[in-house]
């Protein structure tokens, strides 16, 4: 049975799987007054609804695109991309071959990382290679998308532009949270997060722009921490956070790796790259504070540090200080 082109279209723009379909056009290479070279390159034939979802990047966007022309969307661990290495227009593949890629990244139009697989099948005709079906499998772990479905079905608690709680629910949690400090003295601490000249990005991008890059702060700081610390969205451009089970030097730590992660983020405006520094404010429970007092000295710790010229950490009073990168230091709060 042949299908056709629409029905087909039809399948997999119904799939949960992302799908990309790969063909080879002659484009310019090179031009001089004696002679034009064209070259065979790899262009988006196909780019559906489900991949659409899961990158931020529309089939408008890629279609009709040579690969070259595209963003390093498919990535490893490293950041580098992968395509290069993979692509079966430059690495010889037959037609039973299926090339399958685990442990690799999607990296989304709004500067976060998405797990993904990726399976690779060549497409051949009687004239031979005419290019590939790229089959994406988004890996994000359920307990990230139960979280936030979760906060769906609690609008009140519920922050639509950055996907966090926001700052009814996380009072909520600090207050459970500073019982249990209470009563069982488990340590905790508060995070607060601020972005630094906000306003200025705000006037030199639009606001759309600026709510994507409120998102990928957002995602970036839930996917640095453990999944059972709390990050919120507090409102505007800050960001507030209990870290379980911490102490002094252990609370600066995951302030700093925060900070760190948080400033290699770009999100991509056309031809310009929009990034975001951050200062954040840090302390932990005593047993003389409330909810309140806890939080405040947490957001005043922040304020300090951004009167002091931002890009920084500061734990209470103290401006803290880390030389090295802490990807190289490791963190034991597993």
């Amino acid at each position: 049975m042949d299908l056709d082109a629409l029905t087909l279209q039809k399948i997999f723009s119904s799939l949960k799987e992302g799908i990309i379909i790969i063909g080879g056009e002659y484009k310019l290479a090179s031009e001089s007054k004696r002679e034009i070279e064209v070259s065979k390159c790899p262009v988006v034939k196909y780019w559906n609804p489900a991949l659409e979802s899961f990158s931020g990047y529309s089939s408008a966007e890629m279609m009709g695109k040579s690969c070259a022309e595209l963003p390093d969307i498919f990535i490893d661990e490293r950041g580098n991309s992968i395509c290069q290495k993979y692509c079966p227009f430059t690495n010889p593949t037959t037609m039973e071959d299926v090339i399958s890629i685990d442990e690799v990244y999607l990296n989304h139009k709004d500067g976060y990382k998405r797990p993904i697989s990726i399976s690779i099948i060549p497409i051949y005709d009687q004239e031979g290679f005419q290019g590939c079906v790229e089959i994406v499998t988004d890996l994000m772990p359920a307990t990230v998308m139960e979280q936030i479905s979760g906060y769906l079905e609690q609008l009140s608690m519920y922050d639509p532009i950055t996907e966090l709680p926001n700052k009814t629910f996380f009072m909520r949690e600090a207050r459970a949270k500073m019982a249990e400090f209470k009563r069982h003295q488990r340590n905790f601490g508060v995070v607060f997060i601020g972005i630094d000249n906000y306003e200025d990005i705000l006037n030199a991008f639009d606001r759309e722009n600026c709510d994507r890059l409120l998102r990928a702060v957002a995602m970036r700081a839930r996917n640095t921490l453990r999944p059972y610390d709390v990050i919120a969205r507090w409102k505007k451009q800050y960001f507030s956070a209990i870290i379980m089970d911490v102490n002094q030097e252990l609370i600066i730590l995951v302030a700093e790796r925060l900070r760190q992660a948080i400033s290699k983020l770009t999100v991509q405006v056309g031809n310009k790259a929009m990034s975001a520094q951050v200062s954040i404010g840090c302390t932990l429970a005593r047993e003389n504070d409330d909810i309140n007092s806890l939080v405040e000295r947490a957001k005043s710790t922040m304020n300090e540090a951004q009167n002091r010229g931002g890009n920084a950490v500061m734990f209470d009073d103290i401006l803290a200080s880390i030389n090295e990168s802490v990807d190289e230091i490791p963190w034991e709060l597993e």
